[in-house]
């Protein structure tokens, strides 16, 4: 199962690049660029779901940004 995450960064300060990072370390891309200027800053992401209900497993999120989603 996938789901959709939008991002809403809300009167972020003006003149500054913000965006998702994929992966960590000194292996990372940093995608979906923007530089701040008077409106909120968009990004959109998909998350992996996985885990079985059914089983007792808690859900568990993967992708390439899962838990390295930073905004700079």
């Amino acid at each position: 199962m996938d789901l959709k995450l939008h991002i809403v960064l809300l009167k972020p300060p003006p003149n500054v690049d913000f965006g998702l990072q994929k992966g960590s370390g000194n292996k990372y891309e940093t995608m979906q660029i923007q530089k701040s200027g008077l409106q909120d800053l968009h990004f959109d992401l998909t998350v992996g779901i996985r885990g079985d209900r059914q089983n007792g497993d808690l859900p568990v999120c993967t992708g390439p940004c899962f838990g390295q989603i930073h905004l700079y």
